[in-house]
C-alpha cells in the first residue's frame, strides 16, 4: 500500500493536538514549538504517551536564539508525531540540574519519559537526526523512534 508523503512519519501519530504552542498559546495548534513550564514538562515529556523534543534554553543566550528557526522548521515536519517544546532553564533550574544541563542550548529527546538523545550547542544536523529527519548516511533515529520510511 502506497502512503502519501504527509503520512510518512518518524513515530506514530498522536491522538491529541498540542495546546499552548509558541505563537499560538492555548490554540491547540500543532506544528509549532511549545513554551513549557516545569509542570507542563513533567506532564508532557515525562508522563506523556509520545516522544518530546525539548530545547533547554535561556532568554539571555544568543546561541539559543539561533536554534529558534531550526526548531520552528522541525515542528511542522513532525507535527502529530513528536511534540517540540522549549524550557527556560532560569525558570526551571531544578530540571536543568536533574538532567545535567551544564550549558545552553541543550536539546533532549524523550521517549516514554526517558532521555534517548541529546544535542549540546548549536547542532542543527544532530537535531534533525534525533527526530529522524537527517541524512541517512549520518546516522539513524535513536532507540524508540522508528526510522522514517522512504
Amino acid at each position: 500500500m502506497s502512503r502519501r508523503p504527509e503520512e510518512e512519519s518518524v513515530v506514530p501519530k498522536r491522538a491529541a493536538p498540542d495546546p499552548g504552542a509558541r505563537g499560538a498559546q492555548g490554540s491547540g495548534a500543532e506544528g509549532v514549538v511549545r513554551t513549557l513550564s516545569s509542570e507542563e514538562f513533567h506532564e508532557i515529556a515525562l508522563r506523556g504517551p509520545g516522544p518530546v523534543l525539548v530545547d533547554f534554553h535561556a532568554e539571555w543566550c544568543a546561541p539559543c536564539k539561533w536554534l529558534d528557526p531550526i526548531l520552528d522548521g522541525v515542528a511542522p515536519r513532525v507535527a502529530g508525531r513528536i511534540i517540540v517544546g522549549k524550557l527556560d532553564v532560569d525558570e526551571a533550574p531544578e530540571l536543568a540540574q536533574r538532567f545535567s544541563i551544564r550549558s545552553v542550548p541543550c536539546v533532549l529527546l524523550f521517549v516514554e519519559g526517558k532521555e534517548v538523545a541529546r544535542s549540546v550547542g548549536v547542532e542543527p544536523e544532530r537535531i534533525l537526526r534525533m527526530v529522524g529527519l537527517g541524512s541517512e548516511q549520518e546516522g539513524e533515529a535513536p532507540p524508540g523512534l522508528p526510522a522514517p520510511s522512504d
